[in-house]
């Protein structure tokens, strides 16, 4: 994420109601605010203030410790019987073959699967999109999945041609299909269909690229989705309401790992120094209200690294299933190549491993431990 913060928008009273998306209130009735008969009635509204004023009890949050692979340091904890091993990355921007994605480190910390989070380049040039596909490709983890993000603006087939060719000054400009297909091309991936929309990984492994679609790694299922709120002209922008709202409803119920690149409000989206939140409401309400991932990982805002979980409450005052939320960034706000913020790794239990999410982090009644 680069270029000035939004000027906000000014926050006018908010209720809590369900919408006619579905979304269930957010906020119990003792922290309940004046009913309103619009559905959507956060739009427009600033995210920071909203989560400042409201949002922040309804989707109570602490920071966790995250595990980071690094070459120095104390050694990983063991993966647990039944997992697949993920290591999170994100908003690499052409440092990607900085990072300690070592054969030797990947294969000792027992790694299954790397997620990207989009930004693996500065403006999707074609030679930073051929040198992120060589990498990516040859890269010693047999499952990796990639997203797009704002700076891959070559893979915004709808606008990049129209648009943003011209505004990042491509002398030559990038075949988007053609550079998706190199990606993923040899992979025998099963083909997905409206009845499944996480199809299997190619036996062999190798490359998948989500575009609001999914993908399953022995049954673990992963969805993907580039986009992020308005912000200037980048590529995989939208504007706020309606428009994200279709994409954010598109993410199937059962998703295990969600990948997107914009994080949802409140949750490692704070731009530095004003203190502004970047994130999308429509995206937290989806997550906390209906998909419940157990990781969701994406990048976009460098400051934000780190990991958080969540609860969500229930209209009733009840605490909903805990959601680890990782800002994967590696680059931070000064783009810094040496001082990369390192992968974050995490253990997803296959289907049919009987397991409390987070069950460390619980206390003996089942909480999410967040104060």
């Amino acid at each position: 994420m680069a270029e000035e913060a939004r000027a906000p928008a000014a926050v006018a009273a908010a209720p809590s109601v369900p919408n006619s998306k579905g979304y269930p209130a957010l906020l119990p009735p003792s922290l309940a605010i004046p009913p309103s008969d619009n559905p959507f009635w956060y739009d427009g509204l600033d995210p920071t203030q909203l989560w400042d004023l409201h949002l922040h009890r309804a989707v109570p949050s602490k920071p966790v410790q995250p595990m980071l692979l690094q070459e120095s340091g104390p050694p990983l904890p063991a993966k647990p019987a039944g997992h697949l091993r993920f290591v999170a990355i994100s908003d690499t921007h052409n440092y990607h073959d900085k990072l300690p994605l070592t054969s030797e480190l990947l294969t000792a910390a027992g790694v299954d699967v790397l997620v990207h989070g989009g930004d693996w380049s500065n403006v999707g040039e074609q030679k930073d999109v051929t040198r992120f596909t060589e990498w990516i490709r040859n890269l010693p983890v047999k499952h990796k999945v990639v997203i797009a993000g704002n700076h891959d603006v070559s893979f915004d087939e709808a606008m990049y041609l129209p648009k943003l060719r011209r505004r990042f000054q491509h002398a030559t400009p990038v075949d988007t299909r053609q550079a998706k297909a190199k990606l993923v091309e040899g992979y025998a991936h099963e083909a997905a269909s409206p009845s499944n929309p996480f199809p299997a990984f190619a036996p062999e492994g190798g490359v998948a690229y989500l575009e609001d679609s999914g993908i399953s790694v022995q049954g673990v299922k992963i969805w993907g989705s580039p986009w992020q709120p308005k912000f200037y002209s980048w590529g995989f922008n939208l504007p706020v309401g309606a428009p994200l709202r279709e994409k954010w409803a598109r993410i199937p119920d059962g998703t295990d790992v969600l990948l997107t690149h914009g994080p949802p409000v409140g949750q490692g989206d704070m731009c530095l120094p004003a203190k502004n939140r970047a994130g999308c409401i429509d995206l937290l309400m989806e997550v906390v209200t209906r998909v419940h991932p157990r990781y969701h990982v994406f990048g976009h805002i460098h400051e934000g690294f780190g990991q958080t979980r969540t609860c969500a409450l229930r209209p009733d005052g009840s605490q909903s299933e805990p959601i680890d939320f990782i800002n994967a960034s590696n680059c931070n706000e000064h783009y810094n190549k040496h001082a990369l913020n390192p992968p974050i790794v995490f253990d997803v239990p296959l289907p049919g491993v009987q397991q409390h999410r987070h069950a460390d982090s619980k206390d003996s009644k089942g909480s999410c431990a967040v104060h």
